[in-house]
């Protein structure tokens, strides 16, 4: 076992998707073992993910993780083993009426995720604009989620988004980039994110300054941890704010090449247990 003053790192921010599980959603054996020892070891190791709490749990399970991680692109820090949100950034609700309108207004049913007030748990609603797009329907249906269509959000609801999403066919994804870079630049904080596995374009807003980084930010406020002390890692767009901006991070050998230019390093793929990789060098004082 590693002595925990061996290493100036304290906490490992590591994506989901694309890093630590692939196509099958399930991490590879070395890359569990290493997160393993990096907690043996004395860090921290937290989820840093675009999904919500509840839609990692299989995923958390086996790797016996525990405290707080970071979901929702930032918005959520919750902890890791039951879900709950111990702290949110919610989109202000004057802005909530006016992206429900932007994607309603193009034909799109807009999917919220809610942070519940009473159960501190997230929980989807969808607008009734248009029938929900086929990758959310098989999305939900893979996580056993429940997802309430409305007409319109409730009051209450729209004091509580995390976060405001459409999900669309690659070839829509242009016009409606623009059109959020039109409307809500500098005022929201948004993305497009390619899934590989179900062949869509998913579109997220957020509060101004959601970021994973920002994320991360709260949780080492939250654990102590001095934010010149994570470490980051990733392979897509929703990535490059911790990647850029974590003192270490690597970028996934199966990032696309843009991503990659915002990391300190790039490891291997994630079918070639990039994760366990850097683990072994951090561990091994390779990066101090």
């Amino acid at each position: 076992m590693n002595d925990p003053v061996t290493t100036r790192w304290r906490l490992i921010a590591c994506d989901l998707d694309g890093t630590l599980i692939g196509r099958e959603s399930q991490p590879n054996p070395e890359d569990l073992a290493a997160l393993h020892r990096a907690r043996a070891a004395g860090l921290h190791v937290a989820i840093c993910t675009g999904r919500n709490s509840l839609e990692c749990s299989d995923v958390i399970a086996p790797l016996d993780l525990r405290g707080l991680g970071v979901f929702v692109n930032g918005a959520g820090v919750c902890d890791m083993p039951t879900g709950r949100v111990a702290q949110s950034t919610l989109m202000p609700e004057e802005y909530v009426d006016r992206v429900v309108d932007f994607f309603g207004g193009l034909g799109h049913a807009v999917l919220a995720l809610i942070d519940d007030p009473h159960t501190r748990l997230p929980r989807y609603v969808q607008t009734d604009h248009a029938p929900p797009h086929r990758a959310t329907l098989e999305w939900l249906l893979q996580y056993k989620t429940h997802c309430q269509v409305v007409r319109d959000l409730s009051a209450a609801d729209k004091r509580r988004v995390l976060r405001l999403s459409i999900v669309v066919n690659p070839p829509e994804k242009h016009r409606i980039e623009e059109g959020l870079q039109t409307t809500f630049a500098g005022q929201l904080a948004f993305h497009s994110v390619y899934s590989i596995v179900f062949d869509c374009q998913v579109i997220e807003t957020f509060a101004h300054g959601v970021s994973k980084w920002t994320g991360i930010l709260r949780l080492c406020q939250s654990l102590g941890i001095d934010p010149q002390c994570a470490v980051a890692i990733g392979d897509d767009i929703n990535d490059i704010s911790m990647l850029s901006q974590a003192q270490l991070s690597f970028a996934m050998g199966n990032a696309k090449e843009p991503v990659q230019r915002h990391a300190k390093h790039v490891t291997a793929t994630q079918t070639d247990h990039g994760v366990a990789r850097v683990i072994e060098g951090i561990l091994a004082g390779k990066w101090g």
